[in-house]
């Protein structure tokens, strides 16, 4: 988490990160990781991607501008080993990313998502009294 930090992330308290944990280094300010959030190996936050909206046949790929988003770790949500999270997501509170997940959308508190584009496939419920 203190790599992070120095790196501009906002981190907060209770935070893990595993190993070899890749983060675009010119826009990790655009990363917002909230308190007990938990990321293991491998994973990827990836701040910017090529903007493709007026991408035409005949002209280059690589002259495609790229847009850039936050990504938001919300409070303990969790994020598994080898994920690619793309920019402008939000991983809502108490949320579970399976592992080779690819984030491309929002996901909502307490589901587990998993899969390529990451789809929700479980609600988490609430612990009976």
């Amino acid at each position: 988490p203190w790599v992070m930090r120095r790196l501009g992330a906002k981190v907060g308290k209770d935070v893990f990160i595993g190993d070899y944990v890749h983060v675009d280094l010119n826009h990790s300010d655009l990363v917002t990781i909230e308190d007990g959030v938990h990321i293991a190996g491998d994973v990827r936050l990836l701040n910017h991607k090529k903007d493709l909206s007026k991408y035409k046949p005949g002209e280059i790929y690589g002259m495609q501008p790229y847009k850039y988003g936050k990504i938001h770790l919300c409070k303990n949500c969790a994020i598994g080993t080898g994920a690619l999270v793309m920019p402008g997501v939000t991983v809502g509170e108490g949320a579970i990313v399976g592992a080779g997940a690819m984030v491309t959308k929002d996901i909502p508190e307490w589901t587990i998502a998993v899969g390529q584009p990451a789809k929700v496939i479980k609600q988490i419920q609430q612990k009976n009294a």
